[in-house]
């Protein structure tokens, strides 16, 4: 099932949104620790700090990477492939993210003796399914 032509733009705001959001959620404390009738809140990445002081390396490195770059990392995604989408709903845009017509899969290119899917665009296949998905 195709999108609607406004899904595009209706799926900017989330994004956008995500990202504003994705600042305080890594700014305000996430747990507050009591311990012998003290307590004091505690924020993502003091955790790291405090991990990194315990000399816990590993799993310092596993909260920051799951807590603060995978996240980054899925809206900045996410907005290339909005941007792309948007991009590619133009005649002037889908010339230059798309191969021309008459160039195919079959065509020889450094890899592709490697097999079947050496060739497969991965680009092209996350903004095709990107414009295509129902939101």
């Amino acid at each position: 099932m195709l999108a609607s032509p406004t899904a595009s733009t209706a799926r900017g705001p989330f994004v956008f949104a995500g990202a504003i959001l994705y600042i305080p959620a890594n700014a305000y404390p996430v747990l507050t620790v009591i311990q012998l009738g003290a307590g004091q809140p505690s924020t993502i990445l003091g955790g790291v700090e405090e991990l990194l002081a315990s000399k816990m390396y590993p799993l310092a490195l596993l909260v920051f990477f799951a807590s603060v770059l995978v996240p980054m990392f899925k809206l900045i995604g996410l907005a290339i492939m909005l941007m792309a989408t948007m991009l590619v709903a133009t005649e002037a845009g889908a010339s230059v993210l798309l191969p021309p017509a008459h160039q195919n899969s079959t065509t020889s290119s450094p890899g592709s003796d490697a097999g079947r899917w050496s060739t497969f665009s991965w680009n092209r296949c996350w903004v095709r399914w990107f414009s295509s998905a129902v939101w």
